[in-house]
């Protein structure tokens, strides 16, 4: 970090473009890739099976409070 900034703590480009290219590894690219395309299935998977469910009880918990509300008005 201490080359690329100056005393400031301020960016310097000139000096991170004289600095070495970043090295990533086809093996770490791979690796995120698949974390990535993991965690995307699972994260829609459960949107598609369990978010129906949670809907469900949302709905039920606002039918009842609604129900509620027109008991005591009545």
């Amino acid at each position: 970090m201490s080359r690329i900034l100056i005393p400031d703590f301020l960016f310097d480009r000139e000096a991170y473009r004289a600095y070495s290219k970043v090295y990533l590894p086809i093996t770490y690219v791979l690796s995120y890739a698949v974390q990535f395309a993991m965690s995307s299935s699972f994260g829609h998977s459960y949107r598609l099976l369990a978010w129906p469910g949670h809907m469900a009880a949302i709905e039920e918990i606002l039918r009842e409070r609604q129900e509620q509300r027109q008991s005591k008005i009545l």
